[in-house]
């Protein structure tokens, strides 16, 4: 890792710029240059929810960088504000470590449900994989007990349980409202069109076609061995006739299949629009960070 050339201080938001298929990924549908976030604690140290069996762990700076090109360092404008409260939430995150888990296939499906979706044979192809294979991780992490915890959602719960709106995440991407969903749902999104379905099916573990000793781990190797060639695929039209066809109707089924899963992480008996919603709202993507007008950008930390 490169010399740090200025001063951090605690609190400070870490963006990731991830050398990983997933990472990648995530960029390319959440439109920035960031992947991951952590926050900064103070001693070279960050708390952060890791994939893995980890969950929310304190890291070096050194090993935090690890699986990354750089960080991107931001921090909030205002810095007369009390941090401590800020540092209370993210250390009661670290207290409880066997709690959470996290996988960023989880965070891309969201990113790929609310943004826009295009509208091509290959983003079809990569939206019903990821639905699914993050379906089926959720459903893992349900099962060893685990809540999920997206990356950027510890570290805006950490500002924002103390000090409510002081990140303010405007920069959503809908320029028109729809009628029942949130304000950060495209209006040509994946979720807009998928919003009207029956969320009331049920999903058992043999449709997501898995089995009981798969683990996380080989969930993540397969899924980036399918998609290996994804983002070539996006850039050039011609490579597309290398994927196999996906029709709309497959997309739609590994919605649900996603839907249902992340439904039975808040509430077991009740599958619906209104709970699915509710953590739509709530859902916060690195590019929500790195566009929020209450940050500064202090610099750029280099893996060597």
């Amino acid at each position: 890792m490169d010399k740090i050339n200025f001063e951090l201080k605690s609190g400070d938001i870490f963006l990731y710029h991830g050398t990983h298929l997933i990472s990648k990924l995530i960029r390319k549908f959440d439109g920035t240059e960031v992947n991951h976030a952590s926050l900064y604690v103070g001693n070279n140290q960050v708390i952060e929810a890791k994939e893995g069996s980890s969950g929310v762990s304190k890291n070096s700076i050194y090993k935090s960088i690890e699986n990354s090109k750089y960080i991107k360092v931001f921090r909030l404008k205002d810095e007369t504000l009390d941090i401590n409260p800020v540092l209370n939430v993210a250390n009661n995150f670290y207290l409880s470590p066997n709690r959470y888990g996290y996988e960023q296939i989880v965070l891309l499906a969201f990113i790929i449900l609310i943004n826009k979706a295009l509208p091509t044979k290959t983003f079809r192809w990569i939206a019903k994989t990821i639905l699914e294979r993050a379906a089926q991780i959720i459903l893992k992490l349900t099962q060893n007990g685990k809540e999920v915890l997206i990356c950027s959602e510890l570290v805006y719960r950490s500002y924002e349980e103390p000090y409510p709106g002081i990140l303010k995440l405007n920069n959503w991407n809908t320029t028109k409202k729809i009628n029942n969903l949130p304000k950060n749902v495209h209006p040509n999104s994946l979720y807009a069109q998928f919003s009207n379905l029956d969320f009331k099916k049920e999903n058992t573990q043999e449709k997501l076609n898995i089995d009981k000793n798969t683990s996380i781990e080989t969930i993540v190797k397969q899924t980036e061995e399918e998609l290996k060639n994804s983002i070539e695929y996006l850039d050039n039209k011609e490579l597309e006739k290398n994927i196999p066809n996906v029709d709309i109707s497959e997309v739609e089924n590994a919605f649900l299949l996603f839907a249902n899963q992340v439904n039975n992480q808040i509430n077991k008996n009740e599958k619906s629009l209104k709970n699915f919603n509710t953590i739509i709202a709530d859902f916060v993507t690195p590019g929500n960070l790195y566009n929020s007008s209450a940050l500064n950008y202090i610099g750029e930390i280099k893996r060597v």
